[in-house]
C-alpha cells in the first residue's frame, strides 16, 4: 500500500511539472504570438502550446485539472509549503489558460468540476473558491484587454446557438454543424436501435442519402458521447455509460445529505476524482470521439485512482 502512495505522489510531482511547463508555453504563445517551439498562435486566437494545430490543450488541462488537485488535496501534509503554494498559482493560471485555448467545452468543464469540488469538499472549499474567484477575475480582466478571445467563448456560443433568437424552437444544439451531426446521429440510431451501426461506423453511415440532413451531416463521430453511443453501440452500448451516471448521481446524493450530518461518503480526494469522472459524464456539452485513444486514457484514469481509493478505505 505504501508502494501504492509512492506512486500517487510521484504522479502529483509529474503533474506539477506537466502543468508548469504547458502554462509557461501558453502564455509565451499568447502573448509572443509563437511558443517556445514555434508554433504559431491559432486563429481566434487559440492558444495551444505543443499540441500546434490539434486544439486539445484546453481539453488536457481540465481533464486533468481536478486529478491535480485532488492529489494535492491528499499529499498537503507531506509536500512542502512552497510547493503548495506554487501550485495554487499554477491552479489559478491553468484556469485562465483553459479560457484562452478558447475551447468552450473545456471551460464548461473545468467551471462544472470547480461547482462540484466546491458543493461536496470539506476542507479545501475555501482553496477552491478563492482560486475560482482569482481566475475569473483575471479572465475578465483579460476579456476587456483582448475582447476577440470573449468573442470566441461567449459570444460566438450565443450566436451559434441561436439563444438571442428569444425562441425556443429556434435554439441550435450548440451549433448549426453540431445540431445537424447530432440529429443525422439520432436518425441512424433510430433505424439501428439495439446494437447500433458499430464502433466508429458513424462516420460512413452519415454521408447515406436517407440520413443526410445538410452538408454538416458528416464528420467522424457525432461531437457527443451518448449520441455516438446509442448510434454506434445502440441501446445496448448506451446502458452501460447510464448506468455509470446512475451510480455516479446515486452516490453523490447521499454524500450530499450526509454534509448535513456532518457525515461524508467520500473524502476529499474522492471528491475530486469524481469529479474528473463527472465531466466525461455530462451529457449535455460537445465531446470528442469516446474511441480516441488519449480521450479514452483521460476518461478510465481517474476511476482506476478511485478504485484504489476504495480498496485502501476497506483496508484501513
Amino acid at each position: 500500500m505504501n508502494h501504492d502512495i509512492n506512486i500517487l505522489k510521484k504522479l502529483f510531482y509529474v503533474f506539477l511539472l506537466i502543468f508548469s511547463i504547458l502554462v509557461f508555453d501558453g502564455f509565451f504563445q499568447f502573448f509572443s504570438g509563437k511558443n517556445i517551439l514555434g508554433y504559431i498562435l491559432n486563429p481566434g486566437p487559440r492558444v495551444s502550446s505543443f499540441f500546434n494545430e490539434e486544439l486539445i490543450l484546453g481539453s488536457y488541462l481540465s481533464r486533468l485539472f481536478p486529478i491535480f488537485f485532488g492529489l494535492m488535496v491528499y499529499f498537503y501534509n507531506t509536500i512542502k509549503k512552497t510547493t503548495y503554494y506554487y501550485s495554487l498559482c499554477l491552479f489559478i493560471l491553468s484556469e485562465i489558460l483553459i479560457y484562452l485555448s478558447g475551447e468552450r467545452a473545456a471551460f464548461f468543464h473545468m467551471n462544472l468540476s470547480s461547482i462540484f469540488i466546491l458543493f461536496f469538499i470539506r476542507k479545501f472549499r475555501k482553496v477552491r473558491l478563492v482560486i475560482m474567484s482569482l481566475s475569473l477575475i483575471f479572465i475578465v480582466v483579460i476579456s476587456n484587454s483582448f475582447p476577440a478571445t470573449k468573442n470566441r467563448v461567449i459570444d460566438q456560443t450565443i450566436k451559434q446557438m441561436n439563444l438571442s433568437s428569444g425562441k425556443v424552437d429556434k435554439v441550435l444544439i450548440f451549433s448549426e454543424q453540431h445540431d445537424h451531426i447530432i440529429r443525422t446521429a439520432l436518425k441512424i440510431a433510430k433505424d439501428n436501435i439495439f446494437f447500433g451501426v458499430g464502433v466508429k461506423n458513424f462516420r460512413h453511415f452519415c454521408s447515406y442519402d436517407e440520413y443526410e440532413i445538410s452538408i454538416y451531416s458528416c464528420n467522424n463521430h457525432p461531437h457527443n458521447t451518448y449520441v455516438q453511443l446509442v448510434s454506434e453501440l445502440g441501446l445496448f452500448g448506451l446502458s452501460f455509460a447510464l448506468y455509470l451516471l446512475y451510480l455516479l448521481s446515486k452516490f453523490t446524493i447521499i454524500h450530499f445529505f450526509r454534509l448535513f450530518k456532518k457525515e461524508y461518503y467520500f473524502d476529499d480526494f474522492q471528491v475530486c476524482l469524481i469529479s474528473a469522472i463527472l465531466i466525461s459524464l455530462w451529457p449535455l456539452v460537445p465531446t470528442g470521439n469516446l474511441f480516441n485513444n488519449w480521450l479514452s486514457i483521460i476518461y478510465y484514469f481517474p476511476v482506476g485512482i478511485l478504485l484504489w481509493s476504495f480498496n485502501k478505505k476497506r483496508n484501513v
